[in-house]
Formats: structure tokens, C-alpha cells, sequence
């Protein structure tokens, strides 16, 4: 009962069909979705064809099959069930079909009752019951826990729950809403796309690598990410310029200067006097720290600040509630920066260990935001330019490299290196000079000959590739102050360049590690050593462990090109980031995404129109007729 709008509401049990084989385990069904696939068996009552039906429920997913079987006779259905490994500790809560392939895609968890979900599973219809496992074995055949936490799988989403899911297009395209419980709130919610192809990455078996995922929120578009993606940066739609000044909270009476002593606490050894502070090294775990700004955990946090004399000891910076973060250590005058992911208790500090000295011009900022779950930002050495990539549209382009403006990251050896396996680049630039520039790198700034790998333009060719084993090169056409997609790709001892969509050049290499070591570090828009700045603008840089085909470059660039037209948007209209609702038209092709802001409609990445009355239950779409609550 209770009317179309509560038909997915949680019942004791609904009539599906008045007879068939077999019975659901569950006596709480969550959630039912419906489809008919093509040469479906005509019902011999009804006369129409016979649809496939999914429920989710407390114990699994049941098929109401789409044939009349011979049980009873002929007129009952047959009932098959997948269940988690975990048995009735599986509690399914969204299940769609994709319209295309008719593969049940469906979110479950390991808990009961009302418990959150955090995997996404799909599969074909199974001729029989089976119990599933966390594995991949095919397309559209893999049980993948792929929330935020850890024990995940690739792709990842962007929060930590799942609150729905439908096929967005079919053919292994999905649309996920998520977010995050209401005691944690770590991880932000946002619209989740979610592409699936054939295939394997090339080298790992363990998941469906040859996936790429897009979040997009009310202030940023990820753009595609590929496979097991370690880097998503400069995918912002703010215009403000990018320094130390303009990322700090424009609210807060932070005094960094120490001309007073306004928005600071500190414990025994320090004092703020004289335009500095000043620690005596008395004792060690002494801190200085900020008591009117805070930094959510998991944040990636810039410290800055000037050590302005120093007799002994060292000085260091806590991300982690007081415990000295490792690489932070400072033990002479000069300034530092530092980026690194508050994991501790919201607050960030200066830590004394015996420390003498006094310092200066202290600042703490977010980092221009790594839109990948890996969460590294840049830091911003100098002001980075930002402007829309073209008339009237939101995402913007870095600019005003020079040798002192340019985004530098943090390399970690242990999940960033790409040794001997196969990784690839993506980023969108534009200039209108021949020059030699550098777009992206990594490599150790302290070392010409150490090992870096690189993606740039030289005089008249574009280039990418790394120091031991080489790097391709392509003339080609890109000072026409147009905006170019670059991509580059490393697999089965190749390396290959591809522009806009097309392969460019392929170079045979060894597959042989670049050798990155430890003190690498990520640098867009200039050299290592500050020379070669790139002269024009830069969007959408993203960096895998993951290689991606031909035909996967090509339709990351068709997608992508829509958010560089003039007034093309990119994000959920309004500021919230909690998608309400989800429903995808497949006449006309349009994903559309509801939030308290209004309705936003989604051709590939592109927002194509907007609504300003709040969705907060459902929409619902076809052929271009649109209800929504």
C-alpha cells in the first residue's frame, strides 16, 4: 500500500507474481526493478512479453525469472538468488537494470537491518542460486567493495555510502549517489559516474581496471579517471587566483605575522612577541598552534612558515594530534612548506622537539584540492592565474607560470611508483607559443640525472615518456590557442603519445623504471630546477597506474571537449553535494540529478540546463517527460 511514490519503501513482503518456483529468503524487500529484454517469452494470459524482475532484499538479490516454466503447469516463473558470502548478513537496498545489457546492478553491505551500503556489485542473470565473493571475473560480472575507507577496489567513489544507484546509459555505464554517515562526515557526497568496459588492466586481475569514474560536484568536475588513478588536479571552477593569501578562510583573525598574539595558543617554551614567536627548547612536545580555525580530517594542509633564527634542536609539524609528521623536520633558518593530510583531531601544529629559534609568517591553508581519493593537493609557490577555459564556462584554467608561479605536490615512493608497469597521463592545455614547456612531471629537484618521467612541449613537438627507457615524440600542431587534450601512455614496452583523441606517435621502449625515488615530487607548470614554465593555461591534469586503450582515449576526449565550449557547466547547479535523486532518459540521452537546489541535467560531463525547484525524493524521465518530488 501506500501509493507509486513508497513502491521501493521497505514492506514485510509484497505479491510479485502469483506463482512461481522457488521464494526470497528475505521477508523485508527494499527495493524492485523491472526490465524487458529483447525476444522475451510471450506470457500466455497476459499476451505481453514477459519482464525480468530484481528484487533486493535482507538476504540477497532475487530473479523473477523472464520465462514460464514447466512447474505446475507452465504457469509459474523460476526464482534465483545471489548471495553475498556472508549469507543473511547481506542487505541489498538499490538494484537497477542496465538498459543496454540488462545486467542487474545492485548495492550491498556486510550488516543488517538498517545498515548503509558501500558495495557496488553487477552482474548478468544467473542460470542458478550462487553464493558470490569479492572477485571480478568478467564485464559486468564482479561483487567490488568500492567505497572511500580502506579494503577497496577500483573504481573508487566519492563518499563513503551509497544511497542509490541506476544505469546511466547502459553498457556499463552507472550513475551512484553517495555520501556519508551523519557521525563521520568525512566523505563528502557527490554525483558518481561510473564507466565500465570489457576487459582487464594489463596487468592486474584482481578488478576491472579498464573502469574510469567521474565525480562531479557543486564546485568542481573531476573529469574521467582511469583505472587505479592516483592523481586528479586542477579541476576547479574558482576564479579567485591561487596563493597562500586567497586559500587561507577569508574569516579568519589568524594573526600569521605575530604582530599580535590573535588566534593563537601555545603551551610552555613559546612566546609571541616582537612580530615573532619564540620557543626556549625547555622541553620537548611543545606546540604552537591556531585556536580559530580548524581542518577537517582528511583535508590535505599547507603549513608555511619562516624559521627566522635557530640556535639548536628541531622544529616539526604535527598533522596527526601532536605526533611529529614524518618529512617535516626543520633545523636551520629559511622558509618551508609543507603539505600533508590532517589525519589527527582537526587541528594542525608547530611541534618543538627541544627547539630554539623563533619564526615567522606562519600560515595554514588547504592545498589546491586533488580531486582523487588519494587527496595530495598542490601547493601554490607564487599566484596562479585562474580563468573559465572559455566564454561563460565554469571550469577553469591555471595560469601565469613562471619560474617562481607554479603547483608543487608530495611523490610517495611506495604508492606512486610506477616501476616497470604500465601508467598514463591525461591533461588539457592551451597556448599560443611555440616554446619548451613543462605541463606535468615527477622527479627529484635536487638531481638532473635521478629519475623523472614527464609530460611537455618542445618548440615545435609535444613529448612524454621518462629518462631510462625513453620518451615519444610528436610534431604536431598545438600553438593555435585552442584548448588540446594531451594523453600519455605506457604498456607493453611502448610508449604513446595521443592529441585530441588520436594517436599522435608510439615509441618502442624497454618498460624499463624511471628510477623515481623518494625526494621526487609532483610540479605542474614549470621544470624542476624552475625553468621551462609552460606559456599558456593548463586544466584537468590526472595521473594513473593504469594504461587505457585506443578506443578509452578517444571517448575521454569526446566526453571532455563538451566542458571547453563556451558557457558549457560542469557541476551540480547550486552548493549542495547531496544528491537526492537520479533518473537517466535514455530517448534523449539525459542524466538527471536532483538536489535541494534544484534539478540538474547531464548530457556525458556537460550540465546542459537546470532547475531551481529543490528534488527531494525522486525523478523520474522518459523520452522527455520529466516528474520529479
Amino acid at each position: 500500500g501506500g501509493g507509486i511514490v513508497n513502491r521501493n519503501k521497505a514492506v514485510s513482503s509484497r505479491t510479485v507474481v502469483r506463482q512461481f518456483n522457488g521464494y526470497s529468503l528475505a521477508s523485508t524487500h527494499r527495493q524492485v526493478a523491472m526490465t524487458v529484454r529483447p525476444n522475451a517469452e510471450i506470457d500466455p494470459v497476459t499476451k505481453l512479453p514477459i519482464p525480468l524482475i530484481a528484487i533486493a532484499g535482507d538476504d540477497g538479490l532475487d530473479f523473477i525469472k523472464d520465462n514460464v516454466s514447466s512447474h505446475f503447469g507452465g504457469n509459474t516463473r523460476d526464482i534465483v538468488r545471489i548471495r553475498g558470502i556472508h549469507g543473511g548478513q547481506n542487505q541489498l537496498k538499490y538494484v537497477d537494470f542496465d538498459s543496454k545489457t540488462h545486467a542487474a546492478i545492485y548495492t550491498s553491505n556486510y550488516g543488517s537491518g538498517t545498515s548503509a551500503n558501500y558495495k557496488l556489485s553487477v552482474s548478468k542473470v544467473p542460470s542458478g542460486s550462487f553464493d558470490d565473493a569479492n572477485t571480478y571475473s568478467d564485464f559486468q560480472e564482479h561483487n567490488r567493495r568500492i567505497q572511500t575507507d580502506g579494503n577497496v577496489t577500483i573504481p573508487k567513489l566519492q563518499g563513503n555510502y551509497i544511497y542509490g544507484v541506476i544505469s546511466a546509459g547502459g553498457n556499463g555505464r552507472y550513475a551512484v549517489r553517495t555520501g556519508d554517515n551523519a557521525s563521520s562526515g568525512l566523505y563528502q557526497g557527490a554525483l558518481n559516474i561510473i564507466q565500465e568496459e570489457p576487459g582487464k588492466d594489463w596487468q592486474q586481475t584482481n578488478f576491472a581496471a579498464n573502469s574510469r569514474i567521474a565525480y562531479i560536484a557543486s564546485d568542481y568536475n573531476s573529469g574521467w579517471l582511469h583505472g587505479n588513478i592516483k592523481r586528479a588536479h586542477l579541476a576547479s571552477t574558482d576564479t579567485t587566483s591561487l596563493n597562500a593569501d586567497t586559500l587561507k578562510p577569508a574569516d579568519t583573525t589568524l594573526d600569521s605575522t605575530f604582530a599580535t598574539s590573535t588566534g593563537w595558543s601555545n603551551t610552555a617554551d613559546w612566546t609571541i612577541s616582537g612580530g615573532v614567536a619564540t620557543c626556549d627548547g625547555q622541553n620537548n612536545n611543545r606546540f604552537l598552534y591556531p585556536n580559530v580555525m580548524s581542518y577537517p580530517i582528511g583535508a590535505s594542509v599547507v603549513v608555511e612558515v619562516t624559521i627566522t633564527a635557530y640556535t639548536s634542536g628541531t622544529l616539526n609539524v604535527s598533522y596527526d594530534t601532536g605526533n611529529a609528521t614524518s618529512g617535516t623536520d626543520m633545523t636551520g633558518t629559511g622558509t618551508y612548506k609543507f603539505v600533508h593530510q590532517n589525519s589527527g583531531n582537526n587541528m594542525v601544529y608547530l611541534r618543538s622537539d627541544s627547539f630554539i629559534g623563533s619564526v615567522d609568517n606562519l600560515k595554514i591553508y588547504i592545498a589546491d584540492h586533488d580531486r582523487s581519493l588519494v587527496k595530495e593537493g598542490l601547493i601554490p609557490y607564487g599566484t596562479i592565474t585562474r580563468t573559465p577555459v572559455a566564454t561563460g564556462a565554469e571550469l577553469v584554467g591555471y595560469g601565469g607560470w613562471t619560474s617562481a608561479n607554479y603547483l608543487l605536490g608530495n611523490y610517495v615512493d611506495a604508492d606512486d611508483d610506477v616501476g616497470s608497469g604500465d601508467y598514463s597521463v591525461i591533461a588539457w592545455a592551451k597556448t599560443s607559443t611555440t616554446h619548451t614547456g613543462i605541463i606535468w612531471s615527477i622527479r627529484n629537484p635536487s638531481s638532473a640525472s635521478a629519475g623523472w618521467s614527464q609530460l611537455w612541449v618542445n618548440n615545435d613537438n609535444i613529448r612524454f615518456g621518462q629518462n631510462v627507457g625513453g620518451y615519444t615524440t610528436s610534431n604536431t600542431h598545438y600553438h593555435d590557442g585552442n584548448w588540446h587534450c594531451y594523453v600519455g601512455v605506457r604498456r607493453n614496452n611502448k610508449v604513446l603519445l595521443y592529441f585530441d583523441g588520436q594517436l599522435s606517435n608510439e615509441t618502442n621502449t624497454s618498460q624499463a623504471d624511471p628510477g623515481l625515488n623518494s625526494s621526487s615530487q609532483y610540479r605542474i607548470g614549470n621544470h624542476y630546477d624552475g625553468n621551462h614554465h609552460f606559456q599558456g593555461e593548463i586544466a584537468l591534469v590526472r595521473y594513473s597506474l593504469s594504461a587505457m586503450g585506443p578506443d578509452i582515449v578517444q571517448k575521454i576526449f569526446e566526453d571532455e571537449k563538451l566542458l571547453f565550449q563556451e558557457n558549457a557547466k560542469c557541476t551540480l547547479y547550486g552548493t549542495s553535494n547531496e544528491v537526492k535523486a537520479l533518473a537517466y532518459d535514455d530517448d534523449k540521452e539525459i542524466l538527471h540529478v536532483g538536489t535541494s537546489a534544484g534539478r540538474s541535467d547531464f548530457n556525458r560531463l556537460n550540465r546542459i540546463n537546470n532547475t531551481t525547484t529543490a528534488v527531494t525524493e525522486a525523478i523520474s524521465a522518459s523520452n522527455g517527460l520529466i516528474a520529479e518530488q
